[in-house]
């Protein structure tokens, strides 16, 4: 059987975890949710006030300064952007951690200097798609049109990073065929 679960068991979880990763106060929230289900799938006693704790504890790692929801989606924005993922995913991810709208827009302005389709070869890049392939075949281009739009770029988007990234590595650019 593992430890209790109690309020100081909680905080001291939740400011391990904290030390670790930078979090929202959802994810914190869901963090320590989850820890507690895990214990009681395991067959541990689960009090009835836990629910309560979780708040107080959410509460205190605010209130101390270890969770801050601004920090957390500027740190956000700064590393999806370098990853070369698209607003459409960086909005559709912070909305997930319970980041405001507001303080995602804010951020989005000050922080995304490249444009979509600096992204989006970026991630072609990454990912070793595009132009960036060892090997090309005509049904690439169409799976790599589909992974651009899964990550949430439009389109002309992924149309025009495709392009670029062929032109880049010097490829031959597929014609407007492969792209219907």
């Amino acid at each position: 059987m593992g430890k209790q679960i109690t309020e100081k068991r909680l905080l001291n979880i939740a400011l391990f975890y904290l030390t670790r990763y930078e979090a929202s106060e959802q994810k914190l929230r869901q963090m320590l949710e989850r820890r507690v289900k895990k214990q009681a799938l395991n067959g541990e006693n689960i009090p009835p006030e836990t629910d309560k704790w979780i708040q107080n504890v959410v509460q205190k790692a605010v209130a101390s300064g270890y969770v801050n929801n601004e920090r957390y989606a500027e740190i956000t924005i700064r590393i999806l952007c370098r990853q070369g993922k698209s607003t459409a995913y960086i909005r559709r991810k912070l909305s997930q951690d319970g980041i405001d709208e507001a303080i995602v827009n804010q951020f989005l302005e000050t922080e995304n200097t490249d444009s979509e389709t600096v992204r989006a070869l970026t991630w072609l890049k990454r990912q070793r798609k595009g132009g960036y392939r060892s090997t090309q075949s005509d049904s690439v281009f169409q799976k790599d049109l589909a992974a651009l739009a899964r990550q949430g770029f439009s389109y002309a988007v992924a149309k025009e990073a495709l392009n670029e990234s062929y032109r880049v590595n010097q490829k031959p650019i597929p014609s407007d065929e492969t792209w219907d």
